[in-house]
């Protein structure tokens, strides 16, 4: 099994996890959030702790002391390359003006203080670094239950609407863009569901499973009963969430927008030490 696929088989696992309670939050992975991380090379360091890095508009790692995230060079714009934890006593400033665009699977856990104060004219931004390629089909997938049922039990279970007449995929794609999804899928062949994650329930399965045709275009093949067929809509990438951990410190968010995050919840406060005006969460 290649490091990959074990890395990839970890953050599903680690994934669920998270979004289903977090309750059942691993501990390892409140410590060490860049276990999260597509690459294994943190773990098979024996869990060593990565240096905060800030070079060239890049961050990961832990933040063990004051840190400020300038609008200044190297900033206003950060990627995070890596997941971010902010130390025990630690503390990190985010300017205003700044944009922290994660990468996939990475998160930010704070132990220690985050302060995030922009202005009316200078936001601060947490956002995804990475959109899904659209109108991409990546196959026909398994639904818990049929569409009907609890939304939270589908494969994508974000926004979604019936159209017995003009169902297609391209008319899917474009819902499910317009909520900033990266992903959609047709079911029966009436019904788009969007989501920010697929292949929950199965690996992908024979086209012919989803051969149902579409309300909109009997030439066009529109999912199945319990499965449903995905495509890829241009939207962005959710990362994970910022993770503000019972016991730390006195959080600031104002003026502060927070789009396509993946998790539990885009900020998951576990500590009631907090001050938000002027917050947006979207996507």
């Amino acid at each position: 099994i290649t490091r990959a696929l074990q890395a990839d088989i970890l953050n599903r696992r680690i994934s669920d996890g998270l979004t289903s309670n977090y309750l059942l939050d691993l501990e390892f992975v409140t410590e060490y959030p860049f276990a999260l991380d597509r690459t294994l090379t943190v773990m098979a360091a024996n869990y060593s702790r990565p240096v905060f890095v800030t070079s060239a508009g890049a961050l990961s790692g832990v933040v063990t002391g004051p840190a400020v995230l300038s609008y200044a060079a190297p900033g206003p714009v950060y990627v995070v390359s890596g997941s971010v934890l902010v130390d025990t006593g630690a503390s990190l400033t985010v300017e205003p003006g700044v944009r922290l665009q994660f990468q996939p699977n990475t998160r930010m856990v704070v132990k220690g203080t985050l302060n995030a104060r922009g202005t009316a004219d200078r936001r601060i931004t947490f956002t995804s670094n990475n959109a899904s390629t659209p109108n991409v089909y990546l196959g026909c997938f398994q639904e818990n239950n049929p569409y009907y049922y609890a939304p939270a039990s589908r494969d994508l279970n974000g926004p979604s609407y019936q159209n017995t007449y003009n169902m297609t995929p391209a008319a899917c794609v474009a819902y499910c863009r317009s909520y900033n999804m990266p992903y959609a899928s047709v079911h029966y062949y009436d019904y788009c569901l969007c989501g920010g994650a697929y292949g929950r329930y199965s690996q992908a399965v024979s086209d012919s499973t989803c051969g149902y045709t579409c309300a909109g275009n009997s030439n066009i093949m529109c999912g199945g009963w319990g499965y449903s067929r995905v495509y890829s809509t241009g939207g962005p990438l959710g990362w994970g969430q910022i993770e503000l951990i019972a016991g730390s410190g006195n959080h600031v968010f104002e003026y502060v927008t927070v789009e396509s995050a993946g998790g539990l919840a885009a900020i998951l406060a576990k500590t009631t030490s907090l001050y938000f005006q002027n917050v947006l969460v979207r996507g």
